[in-house]
């Protein structure tokens, strides 16, 4: 029987977990991406009923836990997931043969898994007491899990009532059951993909009716510092051809250019949006001219890091 009382003392850092959490919170926040974040440090008594639960697994020779620490992130918005995982990749070393990507069959509607492993950085590793990960089957990882605001309840109801009994669950006079489970998270994707298609449809009509804040509201999908257009770029964006290369700019593109290291930071105005896709996304001279030295300067740094790594492969 593995004792509980063993682990308090070796897993007791609370400081850990939130300067883990604040870490992962400051990526995604500065990319202005709606989101909610959660962390916990595995208790003592969650590790013990844990290795003794997988016992098979866990070993000499065998697997190590992986998820001592764990985050989740919550989202507003589905399309949000890959650009949330690529984020943190490229901050965080990713164990990609140890982490769960779920990509279900068209005609299968069941829960959607991403949960990803990461390496725990060195410094942060260092504060736990190096007993803990030399002498039981612990890694020096931490696990994040992503979750849309839809999904994020079905998944804790889930996990508490199927998972957790999964053995019970594979019983056949279970099946009835599991394919009702299934059927409320089949729902849940329907409202996940429905309110994206809301979103887009209104950013359209914005856009044909030339009211531009507005669009740039229900397309880009972030939290803005100022939603309001100064005029010098409100009377640039009056032409038909920045406006409709605006409302063509692909969503995850941009995410991915403002989440450059090279970038973060630029406050998230409506303005800033315009003149990063302007001045990367597409080619107007006139928004060029209308960007300010310390904006423009951040967008040569990240051309310039960009025409690097093409140079390197």
């Amino acid at each position: 029987m593995v004792d509980a009382n063993e682990f308090y003392d070796l897993t007791d850092h609370p400081d850990v977990l939130s300067r883990l959490q604040d870490d992962v919170g400051t990526l995604i926040d500065k990319t202005g991406i709606y989101f909610r974040i959660f962390g916990r440090i595995k208790t003592s008594t969650s590790i013990a009923e844990k290795l003794v639960r997988k016992g098979d697994k866990y070993g000499p020779g065998g697997f190590k836990m992986q998820d001592l620490l764990g985050i989740r992130i919550v989202l507003y918005y589905l399309d949000d997931i890959d650009i949330c995982r690529n984020i943190l990749r490229s901050h965080f070393h990713l164990i990609e043969r140890d982490s769960q990507v779920d990509l279900p069959e068209s005609n299968d509607f069941s829960k959607v898994r991403m949960n990803l492993i990461f390496r725990l950085p060195r410094e942060m590793a260092e504060a736990f007491p190096d007993k803990l990960w030399n002498d039981y089957p612990i890694d020096r990882t931490f696990e994040v899990q992503i979750r849309t605001t839809f999904s994020e309840g079905y998944h804790e109801v889930e996990h508490e009532v199927r998972y957790k009994h999964e053995q019970e669950w594979t019983s056949p006079s279970y099946y009835t059951y599991s394919r009702l489970l299934n059927s409320i998270y089949a729902t849940l994707e329907m409202c996940d993909s429905t309110i994206i298609r809301i979103l887009d449809d209104l950013a359209h009509e914005a856009y044909v009716e030339g009211d531009v804040e507005k669009m740039l509201r229900y397309k880009f999908r972030i939290r803005m510092e100022n939603e309001h257009l100064s005029q010098p770029v409100l009377e640039a964006v009056h032409s038909r051809t920045v406006r409709q290369n605006i409302y063509l700019v692909d969503r995850a593109q941009y995410l991915s250019v403002i989440s450059n290291s090279a970038l973060l930071g630029v406050p998230l105005t409506a303005d800033n949006i315009v003149l990063i896709c302007g001045n990367i996304l597409f080619s107007s001279k006139r928004l060029a001219d209308l960007t300010p030295p310390d904006l423009a300067a951040q967008i040569s740094a990240y051309k310039a890091r960009k025409s690097q790594k093409r140079r390197r492969h």
